[in-house]
Formats: C-alpha cells, sequence, structure tokens
C-alpha cells in the first residue's frame, strides 16, 4: 500500500509544474510523471506492491523525508524505465526488493546545475539492502543529476545481474558541481556485471552549468567490502584530474572476474591485494594512476 503522511504538497501520480530537482525546467518530467511522484512529503509508506511501468520513471521522491520501500517488485521495459529514483530526499529505506528495469534500477539524484546547487537539498541516509536488481544500466546508481550532494548511502547485502553494466555505478559529469560522499557497501553479489563502475561523464548536458573548478563534482569516501563478483570487471574507477577521488577502500572480495581494479586520479586508496580473493582476470589485478 502508498500511504503519503502530510504535509505533502503535491501528490502521487499527478503532474506538478513545480519546479523539480532533476528537470531543470518547470514542467512535466521528461514530458510526463512518474508512476508515482510524492512531493515535499513526510513519512511516505511503500510496501508489498507490484509496480509496472514503461519508458518513465516509476518511483520519484522528491524534497521527501522518511520515505520506506519495502516488500516491493518493479518490473520496467524501455529506456528512461527507472525503478526508484530518490531526488533530493533524506532518511530513505529500500529493503526486500526485487527491481528489474530497462533502465537503472535505483538512481540517486540532487538536481542538475546552478538549479540544484541553489535549491541545495542533498539525498542522503539512504539505506539499500536485501535486494534483487537486473538492469539494462546500473543497479545503484549515483548521480548524474547530483549537484545538491549524495552523501551517505549505506549498502547491504544486493544481487545485481546478469543483465546490467555494474552493481555500482557513478555519474557527475562537469558542469554539476556538487558531490558524492560516504558510499559504503557490504555483500554486494555481482553477477556477470562490474562491481564498481565510474562513467563520471556520462549524463545530460547541464543548460546551466556550475563553472570553473566549483563545477567539477568531487567524490569521496568510497568504501566496497565483503562482497563477491561472478564475471565482469572488479572496479574501474577512474576520477576527474582536477578533483581527485578521495577515499577509495577495497577489501575482502571473493570470485571471479575477467579484469582487476583499475584506479585514477585519486588519493587515500586502500586496496590490499592480500584481500582480494579473485580468479580469471586478464593480469595486472590492480592498475593505479595518478594515485597518492
Amino acid at each position: 500500500m502508498l500511504q503519503p503522511a502530510p504535509p505533502c504538497k503535491a501528490a502521487t501520480m499527478r503532474p506538478t509544474t513545480r519546479l523539480l530537482p532533476s528537470v531543470g525546467k518547470a514542467g512535466l518530467l521528461r514530458d510526463t510523471v512518474a508512476l508515482s511522484m510524492p512531493v515535499d512529503c513526510t513519512g511516505v509508506t511503500i510496501n508489498g506492491m507490484h509496480l509496472t511501468n514503461h519508458n518513465v520513471w516509476t518511483v520519484h521522491p522528491v524534497f521527501d523525508t522518511n520515505v520506506t520501500i519495502t516488500n516491493t517488485t518493479i518490473t520496467t521495459s524501455g529506456g528512461n524505465s527507472d525503478g526508484i529514483d530518490p531526488d533530493s530526499t533524506m532518511h530513505l529505506l529500500i529493503d526486500h526488493d526485487t527491481i528489474n528495469t530497462g533502465d537503472d534500477a535505483i538512481a540517486i539524484k540532487s538536481g542538475r546545475g546552478m538549479e540544484g546547487v541553489t535549491i541545495g537539498k542533498p539525498s542522503g541516509d539512504i539505506t539499500i539492502s536485501n535486494s534483487t536488481m537486473t538492469t539494462n544500466e546500473g543497479c545503484v546508481t549515483l548521480g548524474s543529476e547530483m549537484s545538491g550532494g549524495i552523501d551517505g548511502v549505506t549498502i547491504r547485502n544486493i544481487t545485481c545481474g546478469p543483465r546490467g553494466q555494474a552493481a555500482l555505478k557513478f555519474k557527475a559529469p562537469i558542469g554539476r558541481g556538487g558531490f558524492i560522499r560516504n558510499i559504503d557497501a557490504q555483500g554486494v553479489n555481482s553477477l556477470g556485471v562490474a562491481m564498481i563502475l565510474f562513467k563520471l561523464s556520462e549524463g545530460k548536458t547541464d543548460s546551466n552549468p556550475v563553472t570553473g573548478l566549483a563545477g567539477v563534482p568531487q567524490l569521496s569516501n568510497i568504501s566496497v567490502t565483503n562482497s563477491s563478483i561472478h564475471g565482469g570487471t572488479l572496479a574501474d574507477m577512474v576520477g576527474w584530474l582536477q578533483k581527485p577521488t578521495d577515499g577509495i577502500t577495497i577489501a575482502n572480495i571473493t570470485g571471479t572476474c575477467s579484469h582487476g581494479i583499475n584506479i585514477a586520479n585519486a588519493v587515500h586508496v586502500n586496496v590490499d591485494p592480500a584481500t582480494l580473493h579473485v580468479t580469471g582476470f586478464t593480469p595486472p589485478l590492480i592498475t593505479l594512476t595518478n594515485v597518492h
């Protein structure tokens, strides 16, 4: 059942002319609305539902606080058919869900360009746990609309694959500004997809970008531990040269992978090969470029 508690300033499944953080203009999101889009709500519960959707985001909480999405199945097809897109939303629990999508399963957002920076509402205190995801893109994607910031995502016991690009995918184009930080993943089971993938330049161009060095997003404190991989790349993490990724930990990984770890443009990297119990990769296991 869907139970949005007051105060809600825009109801779900209804068009809005409000300026939404990841739209970039007043009007409808991509000429339509999400299947469920609670805006400015405190206390939203989606439990035990089966949501089916095509070519549009499915659940899109915007400016919300205290959201739980549990025991729910989401099945979508086509482009832009994300499963759950928290947008400038705090205190979110996604637990015991099954998500099969034509686009990202979960994509965490907080606005685009100067609009997102001006609104200044991050997404954070998000827990994603005990869920299974199959997707054409990322299982848990951070960005690309992240100008208001993403701070504090805890991931526990998820399975991703066998279709898709990555279990954890990061998108943070220059011009967004903002930050992605404090990402802690444990118990990730990657089936035939990359475990960690940076595709930082991926995303729509901002009509009103953040200029200069301030427009380069900062990524920091990304930790993936106690996880397993079965095919696919373990980690491909090429950060921005202008703002190196600050803090990467990868440890206690088991399984098989096609490629090991590639990290570039980063500081404070903690990757101990003694804790990486993987086979099947094309050597070397670890490649570090411009890492200090």
